[in-house]
């Protein structure tokens, strides 16, 4: 499936104008680079794995009906501390 993919980038950056193709793909990805470290953050703060500590990331942020890229920049930015 990676080699389909990147068949496709590199077909799609082909005929298009430069850097084009990277900025939509881009745009289009959810990577959450955010959300990410911020549950690295929490797994130290907490003493927990990485996976519960994103469980418990998206918790604060469902409970709070919050978004959790928002709730993420929160912790990274340490104005948020969850116990």
């Amino acid at each position: 499936m990676a080699d389909v993919a990147a068949q496709w980038v590199l077909n799609a950056q082909a005929g298009a104008p430069e850097h084009t193709v990277a900025f939509e793909i881009a745009l289009g990805a959810d990577f959450h680079f955010v959300v990410q470290n911020a549950a690295g953050i929490l797994s130290v703060q907490l003493g927990a794995s990485v996976t519960e500590a994103l469980l418990r990331l998206r918790a604060y942020a469902f409970s709070h009906e919050r978004p959790l890229d928002d709730v993420a920049r929160d912790v990274v930015a340490r104005r948020l501390h969850l116990e």
